[in-house]
């Protein structure tokens, strides 16, 4: 199967229902709508309809039995995951509060508390890699010649825990966050930060790297990175407790543990004719922007055939499972009946 693009959903729209016609910038705006409403939809299945789900490798560095890693940007959660080829639970951010429960982890004692090999959801994050214990400045490195004067809105706290302040351009009211206009080879952050809270970017040509530097070693470390249609850095993150004595099919250099792991595919706007589509499924997108073009009408039927096309959308999506799944082998569950569950009646 060939993964459909934005330019393949820009020649399958229906111009003469949509009332749009196939050049105009709004075939991208229903593109983007109809995937991100059907990712959202609550019939979709757990783990994301045909071509939603990736194969992954995470590397954490290990600490006392214990190691986190960060997801990149396009995963939207982890569906399950697997460590020295051995499956391990996932728990939500929930589970360690729960009434006579083992509690929170990491334990200061490790693997040595008994605790379970287990992945604990944790916060999204704005970096990929950690700040170090100190206070550090952070560099930008712009990718694109193009990118000089565009700027980046960094917010954290500064070496003495407060938070880094800056006027609104608009508002002229403070706001957190320094701004820092992009230059070559790179540009530092006036102040040094001890937590980072959130970084955004204006759209840039490539992709800015981040580092953080040690201001009394100069030592340079990576950071993160964001690519050019990312305005606002937020990346899911995971614990994996109880990991055992490493071997060797365990860690690729000493202290450091591998998950292999399917991701579900979160949802990331389409911008340019050759990005690919979340959602292979270009009849369902149709199906799905005709729902949302009667969603926005003032008229009687409206609502009907709004409805109509949005299960049609969902029909088309689920027959995709199952002609690359297969109905009697598949491993993902559909909810048929959303979270109305069918239940016996006895009279």
């Amino acid at each position: 199967m060939q993964r459909p693009t934005l330019a393949t959903f820009r020649r399958q729209f229906p111009s003469e229902a949509m009332g749009v016609c196939q050049s105009d910038p709004m075939v991208r705006n229903y593109c983007n709508d109809a995937q991100e409403r059907l990712l959202m939809d609550p019939l979709c299945p757990e783990e994301g309809f045909w071509g939603g789900w990736v194969t992954l490798t995470l590397t954490g560095s290990v600490s006392n039995g214990s190691a986190y890693v960060t997801c990149p940007r396009e995963i939207g959660r982890l569906i399950v995951t697997a460590v020295c080829q051995q499956p391990i639970h996932i728990r939500n951010g929930f589970y360690e509060y729960l009434n006579y429960g083992r509690g929170m982890y990491p334990k200061s004692c490790g693997k040595n508390c008994n605790a379970v090999f287990e992945a604990y959801e944790r916060d999204n994050v704005f970096t990929l890699a950690d700040l170090q214990s100190t206070a550090q400045t952070v560099r930008l490195y712009p990718t694109d010649a193009r990118d000089s004067g565009r700027r980046v809105l960094l917010q954290g706290e500064d070496a003495n825990a407060q938070v880094v302040l800056t006027t609104d351009p608009i508002s002229g009211k403070s706001a957190p966050g320094e701004y820092i206009s992009l230059k070559f080879p790179f540009v530092d952050s006036a102040n040094q930060y001890t937590k980072i809270t959130g970084i955004q970017k204006d759209g840039t040509w490539g992709n800015v790297q981040f580092f953080q530097v040690d201001p009394a070693t100069l030592t340079e470390l990576p950071l993160s990175v964001m690519e050019p249609n990312e305005g606002s850095a937020s990346y899911r993150r995971y614990l994996v407790s109880g990991i055992p004595n490493l071997q060797a099919c365990c860690n690729a250099t000493l202290g450091t543990v591998q998950l292999t792991a399917q991701g579900r595919l979160d949802f990331i706007p389409v911008e340019n004719e050759t990005d690919y589509l979340t959602i292979p499924n270009v009849p369902a997108l149709v199906e799905e922007a005709m729902s949302i073009r009667f969603s926005r009408m003032d008229a009687t039927e409206a609502s009907t055939q709004s409805t109509l096309h949005h299960a049609k959308a969902l029909n088309l999506l689920n027959g995709q499972i199952e002609v690359y799944l297969g109905k009697q082998n598949a491993a993902i569950g559909i909810p048929l009946f959303g979270s109305q569950k069918m239940r016996a009646s006895f009279r």
